[in-house]
């Protein structure tokens, strides 16, 4: 592909992994994974916000949101956010797990 006066490669990946990276599913975790994490960089979350994502169902309906803008799906939205939740779950240590209770 060229754009201008530099050419850009187009096939970086193998095949096999582009479609994979392509999928809506990826992206989906890569948006939330990104829009959850991404903002570190704030000193301070506002006491209001961390109010509201106190529930754990406000905390589903936040993070589908974010995977909501990149798949425009909310099937996808839906379950990767399920996906995304269950796997940080799963990567909390024993302590952490019993600090937060049943709902993660």
């Amino acid at each position: 592909m060229a754009v201008g006066l530099i050419n850009y490669p187009t096939n970086l990946l193998p095949a096999f992994l582009e479609k994979y990276i392509n999928m809506p599913t990826f992206i989906s975790l890569l948006t939330i994974f990104q829009g959850c994490f991404g903002g570190m960089g704030i000193i301070k979350v506002p006491q209001r916000l961390q109010d509201v994502v106190s529930n754990p169902v406000m905390r589903l309906v936040f993070v589908s949101l974010i995977s909501y803008t990149a798949t425009q799906d909310i099937e996808t939205a839906l379950i990767t956010s399920l996906i995304f939740l269950a796997v940080m779950h799963l990567l909390r240590t024993s302590e952490e797990r019993d600090e937060l209770g049943f709902f993660w």
